[in-house]
């Protein structure tokens, strides 16, 4: 995984960790108190906006890999393994 030819798809995979956690989380907090503070079901409506936050960033994931493999690409480039 530390390897150099490997360097592109552990960002990826880190910058996508970061954000499955960031996002969900910002965002429950961000709806949790800026926009239902005065709700009485604002937790439930918070936990829906982390969920779809979530999903949000997976298929954004799903996206990037379905681009890069109709280009061809995996991030190893010119790295023979014959």
């Amino acid at each position: 995984m530390l390897a150099p030819h490997n360097k592109a798809v552990t960002m990826k995979l880190v910058r996508y960790s970061v954000a499955m956690f960031t996002f969900p989380v910002g965002a429950f907090f961000f709806f949790q108190h800026l926009v239902f503070g005065s709700d009485k079901n604002y937790l439930g409506h918070s936990g829906i906006a982390a969920v779809v936050a979530a999903n949000l960033v997976i298929a954004s994931y799903v996206r990037m890999a379905w681009l890069e493999d109709k280009d061809g690409t995996d991030g190893n480039a010119g790295n023979k393994t014959d």
